[in-house]
C-alpha cells in the first residue's frame, strides 16, 4: 500500500486487511484514528516518517505487530502490545537501535573502521541521538566498533555493566564520564584510553586493565571513589 501524500487515514480505513504485513507511514499523515489497521492480523511492524504523532491508542488494536519505529521523542507512545524503536546512522559505517519497552541501546558497525563520532559533533553541536535518554538506557550493546567517539554514553546512568567486543580498539574522550551507575567494564583488546574517559564513574569497583593497551590518557580514570 502506498500511502503518498496522505494526510489521515480514518477510522478502519484498513480494517481487517489481513495480508498486510510491514507498512511504512509517510511524514504527510498526521492523523491515525481508531482501529484504522485493526484486526489485520498478519501485521509485523510499522514505520512512522514524520514528526508529530498521529497516533491513537487502538489504532493497531488485534494485530500481531510486534515493534513500531518511530521518532526518538514519541518513547510514550502506545501500541497495544508492540515494542516502540527508534534507529538511526551514528558516525562512520555505524547504526544505533533503542528499544523502548527493554530499554537497550543496540550499536552495531559494519566493515572495517566503524566508528561512532564525536560528540557534541563539530558541525552542529549535536549530542549523541540517544541523549535525551541517558537516565533511562539500561543495557548497551556494541558490536563490531573500532572506536567510541567522545562523549558517546556521557551521564547514562542507569546501565550497571557493559563488555566491549575485541573490535574496539579506541575509547574516545569522556566516552563514559559521568557513568556512575556502571559498576563493571570489560575492556577485552582495548589499546588506548583517551582522556577523562570514565571521569566521575563513581560506581566502578574494579577494572582490570588489559595487556593490549598502549596508552592511556589524562584523568582517565580520576574521581573513581568505589576503587
Amino acid at each position: 500500500i502506498k500511502l503518498n501524500k496522505i494526510e489521515t487515514i480514518k477510522s478502519q480505513a484498513f480494517y481487517g486487511c489481513t495480508s498486510l504485513n510491514n507498512i511504512t507511514i509517510p511524514s504527510s499523515v498526521t492523523s491515525i484514528e481508531s482501529a484504522a489497521f485493526s484486526t489485520n492480523s498478519q501485521l509485523q511492524s510499522v514505520e512512522y516518517q514524520g514528526e508529530t504523532n498521529p497516533f491513537t491508542g487502538t489504532a493497531f488494536d488485534k494485530t500481531s505487530l510486534k515493534f513500531a519505529i518511530v521518532p526518538i521523542k514519541y518513547s510514550d507512545v502506545k501500541f497495544c502490545e508492540l515494542t516502540a524503536i527508534s534507529k538511526g546512522e551514528c558516525g562512520i559505517k555505524c547504526k544505533w537501535e533503542y528499544k523502548y519497552e527493554s530499554k537497550e541501546l543496540i550499536i552495531t558497525g559494519e566493515g572495517d573502521n566503524a566508528e561512532i563520532e564525536n560528540y557534541p559533533r563539530t558541525s552542529d553541536s549535536k549530542e549523541a541521538p540517544w541523549s535525551d535518554k541517558k537516565g533511562t538506557i539500561t543495557a548497551i550493546s556494541i558490536t563490531g566498533i573500532t572506536r567510541i567517539g567522545n562523549q558517546a554514553f556521557k551521564d547514562c546512568t542507569s546501565f550497571a555493566t557493559i563488555t566491549l567486543p575485541e573490535s574496539v580498539k579506541t575509547i574516545g574522550q569522556n566516552s563514559f564520564e559521568g557513568c556512575y551507575g556502571m559498576k563493571t567494564i570489560e575492556l577485552k583488546t582495548v589499546e588506548s584510553i583517551e582522556s577523562n574517559t570514565f571521569i566521575g564513574c563513581i560506581g566502578l569497583t574494579s577494572v582490570t586493565i588489559p595487556s593490549s593497551i598502549k596508552s592511556i590518557g589524562d584523568n582517565s580514570f580520576a574521581s573513581l571513589s568505589g576503587l
